[in-house]
């Protein structure tokens, strides 16, 4: 049996509010109309929704997951009736997305200015991380959906856990590449790709331990040097390319970033008998969380945006 939804309600304000005396303020209860509902909604769900401690509630485990039904529930509901009751028919609401700092800038950032152009009244909010940080954000409710990179983080093991509780869609992929300036290449590499040759150069990378440029071995040459000569590390994608092009080393990037500089011959690529790395960005989202009526006229808008994109072979839209 659905719990009363009056109950339901009072319970999302006690655990927003933390308090029974604010929920009550807000409701316009009394406190121990407040109280009895909270017990009530306990006794009706068999759970115990809050741990009383030195005049504090603590939420227990049982409560963060009823609130994040709940919270969903309300915030569908908030725009969904704001969109019903809008003479124009116009989305209103807000959205939080959470996606790879340079791939947000480069292709989230047009659209959603194309976007809010044919919907002022939607508020959109873009988080930029790294998978670890954006899974966290996601499952706490604190975004709606996240684009998440995960070519470095499953080679650091680093999303170990309950996947379970996400739902995945491929959405790009991205070819990534070892480069190097024309200069440096002239110099240290001379047409040799060998992995004997390779090891003996110096490196630039963005993540720790150059994981990176590990994988790249790994795929490339089936093996891993024992000491790469690591020589710089960035916190993003234009400062490494900064420095490729400073002819200091090589690095790996995101195709996109140098498709120019590889076509006019500033950046040479490093190529293997094995095909390039293809990095697949993933749209995810809770497990069993249904699409708002914003998220899904905002998808709609992205996919048509994106299929009217130009695309290079070193990046492709899979859809949506």
């Amino acid at each position: 049996m659905l719990p009363d939804f009056n109950r339901l309600k009072v319970f999302y304000h006690i655990y927003r509010t933390g308090s029974v005396v604010a929920a009550a303020e807000e409701l316009c209860l009394t406190q121990s109309g407040v109280s009895q509902h909270l017990q009530k909604l306990e006794n009706e769900i068999g759970l115990p929704l809050f741990i009383r401690l030195h005049k504090k509630l603590i939420p227990t485990n049982g409560a963060h997951k009823l609130f994040k039904i709940v919270s969903a529930f309300v915030d569908n509901l908030s725009v969904g009736v704001k969109y019903i009751c809008d003479r124009h028919e116009k989305p209103m609401g807000h959205i939080k997305i959470g996606g790879p700092m340079e791939f947000s800038r480069n292709f989230f950032l047009p659209f959603f200015t194309a976007f809010q152009k044919l919907y002022p009244a939607v508020k959109i909010s873009l988080y930029s991380g790294n998978p670890v940080e954006l899974l966290k954000q996601l499952f706490n409710g604190q975004i709606d959906m996240a684009f998440i990179d995960l070519f470095s983080s499953t080679e650091k093991g680093q999303l170990v856990g309950n996947l379970s509780a996400y739902t995945a869609k491929s959405v790009f992929e991205v070819e990534l590449l070892l480069t190097c300036s024309k200069q440096y290449y002239d110099i240290h590499l001379k047409g040799d790709h060998s992995y004997q040759n390779l090891k003996k150069c110096s490196y630039g990378t963005y993540e720790d331990y150059g994981l990176e440029l590990k994988s790249w071995f790994k795929h490339h040459f089936k093996r891993i040097p024992a000491n790469l000569n690591i020589k710089f590390k960035a916190q993003n994608m234009p400062t490494s390319i900064l420095w490729l092009k400073s002819h200091m080393g090589l690095g790996i990037v995101d195709g996109y970033w140098v498709a120019d500089l590889i076509d006019n011959g500033d950046i040479m690529p490093i190529t293997t008998d094995q095909p390039q790395i293809m990095n697949r960005i993933s749209m995810m989202r809770l497990q069993g969380k249904s699409m708002s009526a914003l998220e899904t006229i905002f998808l709609d808008h992205f996919h048509e945006h994106m299929q009217r994109q130009e695309w290079t072979q070193r990046v492709s839209y899979l859809g949506i």
